[in-house]
């Protein structure tokens, strides 16, 4: 019988594996969603964010904004021949896959969704960044604003006798 027992993992091993899964769900990765996501408070995000940019294990990609740094293999060679009578052969680095015109669709099919669901992925993050700096060009004219409703203007000045 095995006496080992099971260490619970760190909080940084927490923080890390919330912003690979919030990476992989498609969603935006701040502090607040790492807070949301794993219960710390944001000042116990905050040091361990800053720890993994350090280490690289993180990159910002906008402010407040980050990804996990991702290790994937290098692509390998994808091509795909239609033969005749509608078989499909599929090869992808060194595995080759004789489809049936059935199997073809159904994995075309397949692939769509992912190409959909990336699409969207996308759009989202496009979508962001733009209402990011939308609001933050807001908050400069509010401010432009405040100040211009600060100053007296001279054309408006009456004079007092």
């Amino acid at each position: 019988m095995d006496n080992t027992t099971k260490k619970a993992p760190s909080t940084g091993q927490i923080i890390i594996s919330a912003i690979e899964n919030l990476h992989a769900e498609g969603q935006v990765i701040t502090h607040d969603t790492i807070a949301a996501a794993t219960g710390f408070k944001l000042t116990i995000v905050n040091d361990h964010v800053a720890r993994l940019l350090d280490d690289g294990k993180i990159h910002r990609v906008a402010r407040g904004v980050f990804v996990p740094a991702l290790a994937a293999p290098p692509a390998r060679p994808i091509s795909a021949t239609i033969l005749t009578g509608g078989m499909v052969k599929l090869e992808i680095g060194d595995i080759c896959l004789d489809l049936w015109p059935e199997e073809a669709r159904a994995l075309g099919a397949l692939t769509a969704g992912q190409f959909v669901r990336f699409a969207n992925i996308q759009d989202r993050t496009e979508t962001q960044a733009m209402v990011t700096e939308m609001a933050m060009e807001m908050k400069k004219m509010r401010r432009e604003i405040a100040a211009l409703k600060q100053e007296p203007d001279p054309d408006q000045i009456a004079l007092t006798l």
